[in-house]
């Protein structure tokens, strides 16, 4: 098989070991402050960045090395909150899928949430939790809840550098197991939208492309793509960082 074959109708493949998260200038403060885990102010940190920007490889990474319980906010149940803070260590991931949960449910996973961050500062436990934007943003009813994550000390993952911009494009790639050349990588990334969002989209592409057509990914097929999703890209409201 050449170098820049595909390969077909194989499960998608994602890793969290640590040698698969690319270090970068847009990440490297980000992985020190949660290497530093027993620094933070009152134990609690929160961790924001776009979708797909690698948060929950980092919780995978933090939880693997604290043996914390990671679960999602809308997992979350008043009657879990004992067992996730027996390991001292806890992380929540996606706050802002709060918005898509509506009525009482909704009202039940704030004051879950509330009553684990409480729980939390009461047994000493480390507390992580994760979104796409600061908690000024998040969708949160409950003005008790809302003013106590409002003051979490907060790491932020940039928008991706040159080098890491590579790297991302790289990983997508190998998660789906597809196999490019190099230089369609240097092509890629000299022309596509310096987001995390946007390399995503693009690889999903690719990966439907290759499995329907059954075809090499060449760059005059990754130009198509690109050529297709510059016309969202250029209407598209970039996510806010801060």
């Amino acid at each position: 098989m050449r170098q820049d074959q595909l390969i077909f109708n194989l499960p998608r493949r994602v890793s969290f070991r640590r040698e698969d998260f690319f270090i970068s200038s847009s990440n490297r403060g980000t992985l020190s402050i949660l290497d530093n885990w027993r620094d933070w102010p009152s134990r609690k940190l929160g961790l924001i960045g776009p979708r797909s920007s690698g948060k929950s490889h980092l919780v995978s990474l933090w939880a693997e090395r604290t043996d914390a319980e990671v679960v999602s906010v809308s997992d979350l149940k008043e009657e879990s909150i004992r067992g996730l803070i027996k390991k001292k260590a806890v992380a929540i991931e996606d706050i802002n899928d709060l918005e898509k949960i509506q009525g009482k449910k909704k009202i039940q996973t704030e004051r879950a949430l509330l009553h684990l961050y409480n729980t939390a500062s009461e047994n000493d436990c480390y507390f992580l939790i994760s979104g796409t934007e600061a908690p000024a943003n998040w969708a949160i009813s409950l003005k008790d809840l809302s003013s106590r994550l409002k003051t979490l000390t907060l790491t932020f993952l940039l928008p991706p550098d040159d080098e890491l911009l590579k790297a991302l494009i790289v990983k997508q790639f190998e998660d789906r197991q597809i196999m490019v050349a190099p230089e369609l990588i240097t092509y890629v990334a000299k022309r596509i939208e310096r987001s995390f969002k946007a390399i995503k989209e693009f690889a999903d592409l690719i990966d439907n492309k290759s499995l329907s057509e059954k075809r090499e990914i060449t760059i005059p097929v990754a130009k198509a793509i690109l050529d297709g999703l510059a016309i969202s890209w250029n209407g598209f409201s970039k996510e806010s960082y801060y």
